[in-house]
């Protein structure tokens, strides 16, 4: 499996996973970044590449909470 397909993989299952813990609402990913290359990580051990997924419920524009 490449960093791409993980990466897809593991979006779809936080997709999935969020519209069961929050029924009714449909889960968005709002940040989607990678694979990204760290060298800044890496410490001169090879290439190393980072994902960066976040996936949202709800309505934001609601004032209330429970939304």
């Amino acid at each position: 499996m490449t960093l791409t397909e993980a990466r897809n993989f593991l979006r779809s299952e936080l997709l999935a996973v969020a519209a069961i813990v929050v029924p009714g609402q449909t889960p968005t990913v709002t940040h989607d970044v990678g694979p990204v290359r760290q060298e800044a990580l890496s410490d001169d051990r090879g290439p190393e590449s980072v994902c960066t997924i976040t996936v949202e419920t709800g309505d934001p524009t609601s004032p209330d909470p429970a939304a």
